[in-house]
């Protein structure tokens, strides 16, 4: 597949030199949100639990950056882009939404300086959020491309808010992953607002052609839409060479010589059996192996009876990791199984290659320049299902669909490795600067935030229509 370079409405280059005007909501959008609010209030299924302290919107008014972010993982994704625009934008107060109460620890450490805002997806809480820090510019992490993809709760509220206050929104790492509302008040909003949301983003970053020409078909602006590729290539992997399990392989590999495969977020049976079964067949043929193996929820009983079901089956002599921590590395091991939480990356890091489990991230052992080999049967749902794309039709990843194909895949890197570790990093240089292009693209409606609320944190504070 021909990899298209990045196109917007404008080219890249002419965007900074564009005066930016951001665009208003119509009269027949206003009116349609009046009506969509009386519905609302009336139904009595979004009262606002006290899932979060009243204290949290009050204080001071301050001018703020809003950033809506449904999860962690979305809040990660963004994270290289967020860093830079929040520098810019330092004289603005951040502020942190997301739709899952699970994450508002996550998110407090991850930016301990933020306000985290959890909404229920009420119009009324932007109109709250609003008063105390009344928005300068508003900021979608991925989702939702359109309301309640994948889903999430994102009130059309919020757009409101920042529309009376002409603050900029911008779309980031844009994405589709085809949810649904999820009751009939979430479908109501996005039959009324769904063409009036996507026209009123001031700017798209779509991860890919198909992406952007999904929006532009469904209401968005042309000059609107960039395709900037993926924010999550050019994440900084993490130094780990002095993590305990890091140590321990690496110890074992000098020791005996021996590469290290690490199997990563393995699923089910199937998955299970396939990887176990092309490591034996491997070693059956001479190649010398330490497999680490890390299925899904092994604090499950389950899962772990089934786990050594298999490898003493095939006579696989294997540990524990959760009990060898504590012990001098043993190097008379076939398989060291990981049943701790925390310390794959690690595991990925010193491998000599990685497989990941089908719907799981291939990009934490890519970004250490690692081959990577997956199962197929990935689905478009999962968050994952972007990048393993991406770097399925780069040919960045091998897909084995049985044993015999796993196996050799693996034996033939292990002979060869250099070649494959080339096409690996070539394909991750090809991949990064997607940041780069957003923050060009976003430079206008960068300046208009700078300059509409530097110096003047009470500005349209007082924009309190319903």
């Amino acid at each position: 597949m021909e990899h298209q370079p990045p196109f917007s409405g404008p080219a890249l280059s002419s965007r900074r030199a564009l005066p930016f005007q951001p665009c208003k909501l119509s009269l027949g959008t206003e009116a349609r949100w009046r009506l969509f609010r009386t519905i609302e209030v009336l139904s009595g299924l979004r009262q606002r639990q006290t899932s979060r302290p009243s204290s949290q919107l009050t204080g001071p008014i301050q001018a703020s950056l809003w950033v809506y972010a449904s999860t962690i993982g979305e809040l990660n994704a963004i994270e290289p882009l967020l860093r830079a625009i929040h520098q810019r934008l330092q004289h603005l107060a951040l502020t942190l939404i997301t739709d899952r109460p699970q994450y508002a620890q996550a998110y407090a450490r991850a930016y301990p300086a933020a306000l985290v805002y959890v909404t229920e997806g009420d119009g009324s809480e932007a109109q709250a959020l609003a008063r105390v820090r009344p928005p300068a510019m508003l900021l979608l992490a991925e989702i939702p491309c359109m309301p309640f993809d994948a889903p999430c709760r994102f009130s059309f509220g919020f757009v409101v808010q920042a529309k009376r206050r002409q603050a900029p929104i911008a779309l980031l790492n844009g994405w589709l992953y085809g949810g649904r509302p999820a009751s009939r008040i979430d479908q109501l909003e996005a039959a009324l607002f769904t063409r009036a949301y996507l026209s009123a983003l001031d700017f798209i970053g779509a991860q890919t052609q198909e992406v952007a020409a999904t929006l532009l078909a469904r209401g968005a602006s042309l000059a609107a839409v960039t395709v900037t590729g993926n924010i999550k290539f050019d994440s900084i992997a993490e130094q780990q060479s002095g993590h305990p399990l890091a140590r321990r392989l690496l110890h074992i590999s000098r020791r005996t010589g021996r590469r290290i495969i690490v199997a990563g977020s393995v699923n089910d049976r199937r998955e299970l059996t396939t990887v176990i079964n092309a490591f034996a067949r491997c070693r059956s043929q001479g190649l010398k192996a330490l497999l680490v193996v890390a299925p899904r929820h092994p604090e499950v009983q389950n899962v772990r009876s089934m786990v050594q079901e298999m490898l003493v089956a095939l006579g696989l002599r294997f540990r524990w990791y959760s009990e060898a921590q504590n012990l001098p590395p043993d190097e008379s091991k076939d398989c060291l199984v990981l049943d701790t939480f925390g310390d794959l990356r690690a595991g990925y890091a010193v491998c000599d290659l990685a497989h990941v489990g089908i719907n799981h991230n291939v990009l934490e052992p890519f970004q250490h320049g690692k081959f990577v080999t997956v199962l197929p049967g990935w689905q478009p749902a999962y968050p994952s299902f972007a990048v393993y794309r991406e770097l399925l039709e780069r040919r960045a990843v091998a897909e084995c669909p049985d044993t015999q194909t796993l196996s050799a895949t693996w034996a033939r890197h292990l002979a060869d490795p250099a070649a494959a570790d080339k096409a690996t990093h070539a394909a991750l240089a090809g991949l990064r600067g997607a940041t780069a292009r957003s923050l060009e693209a976003l430079e206008p409606l960068l300046l208009a935030a700078e300059r509409r609320h530097r110096g003047n944190p009470n500005a349209d504070a007082a924009c309190e229509q319903p």
